[in-house]
């Protein structure tokens, strides 16, 4: 990036390493979202990840549109999906269904427990247009996702471009909430009434773009709120 500003706008996409949209499939009456996020390395050899693009889908928008969208988004830009199949698998097919090369486009995560998180993925048959794939699908852990994404926004590892739904990001971060289990580990999700939809959406890009191709971060898990708004650029 040569130092470029801190703004992902201004750093060139198509020279970031990595390249991922991250999808989070809405279950019934709740709002499909979607990050684009890339990897960069720098001048020095390190990386730094930006984040480019932020959408928060209506509720009850067309499951159909919004695979179209973002089909068009990756086929645009060059990126990989990762969506969360967890609420609704059968948009794994309306999106596979549209890409020249699924099983090399398309990652399916299903939420799981810590334990398994980001195991060696399973592969996961789909079917359209009278013929069948197979992909591959990851379990991941919420608040293992959770978690690396609060790591990354406290280490100003990550920047998040004031772009789309930028503000609808920041309010759910501000707004996640972190509980202590009984058995030591944390659980994260939004309050009664308020949604953390674009913050999975942004978590499952991390993820992607960390463990799939470009150059891998390791693993690691903080034990605290999420620090709210200070990768904003």
């Amino acid at each position: 990036m040569n130092g470029v500003a801190s703004n992902p706008l201004n750093w060139s996409w198509y020279a970031a390493v990595n390249r991922i949209i991250g999808l989070d499939i809405a279950a019934f009456k709740d709002h499909c979202a979607m990050v684009r996020i890339g990897m960069w390395r720098t001048a020095t050899g390190s990386t730094t990840i930006g984040v480019v693009d932020i959408k928060q889908w209506d509720v009850g928008e067309p499951l159909d549109n919004v695979a179209e969208q973002v089909v068009a988004l990756a086929q645009q830009f060059g990126c990989r999906i990762v969506a969360d199949a967890s609420n609704n698998a059968g948009m794994l097919n309306l999106i596979a269904g549209r890409l020249s090369n699924a099983p090399n486009q398309l990652i399916a995560t299903q939420i799981t427990s810590a334990a398994e998180h980001a195991a060696a993925p399973s592969a996961t048959p789909l079917a359209f247009s009278g013929k069948q794939i197979f992909i591959a699908r990851y379990g991941v852990s919420k608040s293992a996702l959770i978690s690396e994404l609060s790591v990354s926004l406290e280490h100003h590892s990550l920047h998040i471009a004031q772009t789309g739904d930028w503000q609808v990001l920041q309010r759910e971060l501000d707004d996640n909430e972190a509980k202590a289990r009984a058995s030591g580990s944390m659980a994260y999700s939004a309050p009664s009434g308020k949604t953390d939809d674009v913050v999975m959406a942004l978590a499952l890009g991390l993820w992607g773009v960390q463990r799939l191709g470009g150059q891998a971060v390791g693993r690691r898990h903080v034990r605290k709120p999420m620090p709210g708004v200070a990768a904003w650029t």
